[in-house]
């Protein structure tokens, strides 16, 4: 039998009990496919001169009868409980009134202030809705062809108000422009959870008040129906490596670059020209008939080449798992030397399972050699050193290059550092320069989509204090599904995508646990391991009236399974940070999880002791350790006990499940100063703004360093591979004199080594800051710290001179030199050699801080022989040097106060502190102290005095620059 896939219910329809009431349309957010255009054919039906109906409508109301008798028969009600009403002059007058409505606004563009809390409603306000809610629902059935779950969405008879989608998310004072770089976005992209995510994230960020755009691959597969707006923008020529006769060379690939919007969200689309190439070609988003690992490295250079190209320069570059995990090693030794200056890099961990394996050569597809990313404290994967060919880890370069690294679920990252989840990427992560920039962040859910009081593919809405449309959707999917309609039956669901990582032996057995124990079973779901479920649905559970296992997804079909359990299954054997808990609370489904990642951090068991009263996740679901059945049978049975026995608990328990706030703004900060950290080439920046940032975004460049300005120069970068806990100290704030938080000045934007932001007397302002091109006179500033260096290196030798005659006993040290021997014929040759050999070098490293604009480094035999030149050497140097500097002016200090060495002096004062020190020696010991006090003060308020200069800028300057 033929039906039409969206029957629209006509002025009055009547309900399962008889009930019926006039068909009420509201604006209902849309998060389904727009309704069909009616055909021309059928609107010519009415008005026209041929008023006979169509051969299809004839044929429906000939088999109406026969239906409404199948119905019947196997639900056992009367044949008016299921009447499949069907009006021809109704139904085009529908459509008609459909085709005129304009499509209702989304949640991002809503102006609708947020609704204040309802009140508890009555009972009988509840039957009064209930009604309401019941009228106008077509009822499904099993035999529907296209299956129910496939109409197009239905306007609401009544609505309930509000909902996350009028809520108004509070305005961020400071605008950030963040660029998400992803291989998937909801919905139009969408496998995993990390399209949700994404989309998500993005939709938060807008709806603050920052700018956020999304760089996706342009698949074959994306409907482009669904892309607001959809434009080519440019072509462009990307560098990529291919292969020919055997060996890699670089050329140009044509890529094509698109704008548009998903989701109110501004996207830009990359792809290739398909007449060079197949790269994101196919019906599917993987699993293409082009090389994967090909089309992403292509893919990670593409985008900073738009980037480049546009003169684009975002604040934040926030990648996602091993596909773009490229990007950032690209960046920091290509483009960010090319003028993309501003970026820092977020990396967000969303699964460890899959690392991103790449043979050097095939690094080669981004147009740069896999050699230059071939080191331990790079790129290479340590479990093939030794084999032929070494192997490079995408996720763990893009984990050593990224500025911040989060990943999904406080619970998860701990998990990673010592729990076994990250693998062999746990000593990686577990590095202290590393460590430090890693934080587990849990993610959230777009409240506005997943939101039961407005959901378009619900058959009734229903809110936390108007209960009675959750009752509806479990009776309306009962029937759709040709299940024993049960009120009083518990529901357990499970969507889940079946893979080993969810559980799927526990969902096994849970299917028939949750039978025994006298419940119902939806299972939605596919995946590589869906066989032996496919083989339960088609043979031992094929007509069990309370189980049903769907083999399939469907989003729409999704939305009223979470609305219409009374329990959701979530058995991960390890879940980064899980979406479905958190959905399915929103629908007042209440979880049972195994404590895993981010299941443990969101479900607390209702019989915990130790549970924290204060936590909104507090006592909300079941939770089990094990992997056996045991454990879950332990978690299962106490949620239908409960469910039988104590069904008013389990209300209140639902209502409150779903009032918790799992939306994104539960992991924004509250307002205060924030303090970003950002990193560059040698320093760390502190940023301080009054504004609440979103987590993700405040972690950024929270270890510093990145890589260095010149990769030429550095055989072997460790970048923020840094075992030695000194380096942190470089991440604390780049202020040192106490009560100034003030914004350095602007030329010393923590390019060079060792840059503090401190310059009271204003010495570097008529420099600027460097730029690439050595040759400019403002790059010149760089001959301040080639001073200080030079000079720093001095004093280093004279430190450890001055300190090493009088260890050997040759006294204090400016009585160490006999002038006897300054007179001799080998001292003077050896005075001149010396002087001429310092001359030479001297030349040499001035031409190549004049050619390279890299600060007295040679880089190269002998001068490096053991490959120190790397970031944090750099850094050390300069903080030795100034710390041998101070201690030179000490032994001077020491010298004319006390008419010792420094050794002595050490000795006589650790004998006695209180009768040895700069105090009791007189008035020399005064002057001293009168005379480095009044240099503390008068730097101190010449700084002061800088910081607050217009000239220099505040940190109240409205520039929105990062850099």
């Amino acid at each position: 039998m033929q039906s039409l896939s969206h029957p629209a219910p006509s002025a009055s329809v009547p309900g399962p009990l008889g009930k019926s009431g006039p068909y009420q349309e509201t604006t209902r957010r849309r998060p389904l496919p727009p309704r069909p255009q009616v055909p021309a054919a059928r609107k010519g039906l009415r008005g026209g001169s041929d008023t006979r109906s169509p051969p299809e409508v004839l044929e429906l109301l000939a088999e109406n009868d026969a239906l409404k008798r199948e119905i019947a028969r196997l639900q056992g009600v009367s044949l008016d409980e299921v009447s499949v009403h069907f009006n021809t002059e109704d139904y085009l007058q529908q459509e008609e009134e459909y085709q005129k409505q304009e499509p209702p606004a989304s949640a991002a563009s809503s102006s609708r202030p947020q609704p204040a809390h309802q009140a508890e409603a009555t009972p009988a306000v509840q039957a009064a809705n209930a009604d309401q809610l019941e009228s106008g629902i077509v009822w499904p059935s099993p035999l529907e062809t296209p299956p129910f779950w496939k109409r197009a969405p239905r306007h609401q008879p009544v609505t309930l108000g509000g909902g996350d989608a009028a809520r108004e998310a509070p305005q961020d004072p400071r605008s950030f422009h963040v660029v998400h770089v992803t291989a998937e976005m909801a919905p139009v992209a969408k496998v995993g959870g990390l399209a949700d995510v994404v989309t998500g994230l993005a939709k938060a960020c807008l709806e603050r008040g920052h700018q956020v755009e999304v760089m996706l691959p342009f698949y074959e597969c994306l409907p482009d129906e669904e892309i607001e707006g959809l434009q080519h923008e440019r072509d462009f020529d990307a560098p990529k490596g291919a292969v020919w006769d055997g060996q890699m060379r670089v050329g140009a690939l044509r890529t094509q670059a698109f704008r548009g919007r998903i989701e109110g969200i501004p996207v830009i689309l990359l792809r290739p020209d398909w007449r060079e190439c197949n790269i994101f070609r196919g019906s599917r988003i993987y699993g293409g008939s082009y090389n994967e690992l090909e089309a992403y490295l292509y893919f990670s250079r593409a985008c900073l080449e738009y980037l480049l190209l546009s003169n684009s320069q975002p604040h934040i570059l926030h990648v996602h798992e091993w596909q773009t995990s490229a990007l950032p090693m690209l960046y920091w030794d290509k483009y960010h030397n090319d003028g993309l200056k501003r970026p820092r890099i977020v990396l967000t961990l969303h699964n460890l399972d899959n690392s991103g394996e790449c043979r050097q050569d095939e690094f080669g597809y981004t147009g740069l050699p896999g050699e230059m990313f071939a080191t331990v404290d790079k790129a290479l994967d340590e479990r093939t050193i030794g084999h032929n060919p070494e192997r490079l880890c995408l996720l763990k370069g893009a984990i050593v290059y990224s500025n911040a690294v989060t990943t999904v679920s406080p619970t998860y990252a701990e998990e990673a550092l010592t729990g076994g989840a990250a693998g062999w990427l746990q000593s990686t992560l577990a590095k202290p320069g590393l460590r430090s920039k890693f934080q587990g962040v849990l993610n959230g859910i777009d409240t506005a989509a997943w939101d039961a009081a407005v959901d378009a593919a619900l058959p009734a809405p229903f809110t936390a204090d108007l209960w009675q449309g959750k009752a509806i959707c479990k009776r309306y999917l009962q029937m759709g599904l040709g299940m024993d309609v049960d009120a009083k039956k518990p529901m357990v669901v499970c969507v889940t995508r079946l893979v080993p990582q969810k559980g799927i032996h526990l969902i096994r057995h849970g299917i028939f646990r949750t039978l025994e124990q006298g419940g119902q079973f939806v299972l939605l779901g596919s995946g590589h391991a869906d066989g032996d479920f496919r083989s339960l649905a088609e043979g031992q559970l094929r007509d069990h009236p309370d189980v049903r296992l769907l083999t399939l997804y469907n989003e729409p079909l999704s939305h009223l399974i979470y609305a219409a359990g009374d329990f959701v299954l979530v058995p991960s054997m390890f879940e980064p940070c899980g979406l479905t808990q958190l959905i399915a609370m929103r629908y007042g489904t209440i979880p049972i999880v195994r404590s895993t990642g981010g299941l443990a951090d969101t479900v607390k068991d209702v019989d915990a002791s130790s549970a924290d009263p204060s936590s909104q996740w507090n006592a909300n679901g079941y939770t089990f350790g094990g992997i056996d059945e045991g454990s879950l049978n332990s978690a299962l049975d106490r949620a239908l006990q409960h469910y039988r026995e104590r069904p008013e608990w389990w209300a209140e328990m639902s209502k409150r499940v779903m009032r918790i706030n799992s939306s994104w703004d539960l992991t924004w900060t509250e307002s205060g100063l924030v303090k970003i950290k950002q990193s560059y080439p040698f320093a760390v920046r502190e940023i301080h703004l009054a504004c609440p940032i979103h987590t993700k975004l405040s972690v950024a460049v929270r270890a510093g360093g990145s890589a260095s300005r010149n990769p030429t120069l550095r055989k072997s970068s460790q970048n923020w591979l840094l075992e030695e806990p000194g380096r942190l100290w470089e991440i604390g704030s780049r202020y040192w004199l106490p009560f100034n938080d003030y914004t350095p000045p602007e030329y010393l934007d923590g390019t060079l080594p060792g840059d503090r932001g401190f310059d009271p007397l204003l010495l570097g302002a008529s420099w600027g800051s460097p730029p690439n091109d050595a040759s400019d006179p403002k790059s010149r500033i760089g001959w301040l710290l080639e001073g200080e260096l030079y000079n720093g290196r001095v004093a280093m030798l004279a430190a450890a001179g001055i300190l090493a005659v009088e260890l050997v006993g040759r006294g204090p040290w400016w009585k160490a030199v006999n002038t006897g021997d300054i007179q001799t014929l080998p001292f003077v040759v050896g005075v001149v050699a010396f002087h001429t050999a310092f001359a030479l070098l001297e030349k040499t490293r001035i031409e190549n801080f004049e050619e390279k604009g890299e600060a007295g480094h040679f880089g190269q035999a002998p001068f490096d022989p053991l490959s120190q030149t790397n970031d944090y050497n750099r850094q050390a140097e300069v903080r030795n040097a100034r710390t041998a500097m101070l201690a030179n002016l000490g032994f001077w200090t020491q010298a004319w106060v006390t008419g010792k060495g420094p050794v002595e002096n050490a000795v006589d004062h650790l004998k006695d502190p209180f009768g040895a020190n700069i105090f009791t020696y007189g008035d020399r010991g005064y002057k001293v102290v009168a005379v480095f006090l009044t240099a503390a003060v008068g730097v101190h308020l010449a700084e002061l005095n800088r910081a607050r200069s217009p000239a220099n800028g505040s940190r109240r300057s409205t520039d929105s620059s990062l850099a």
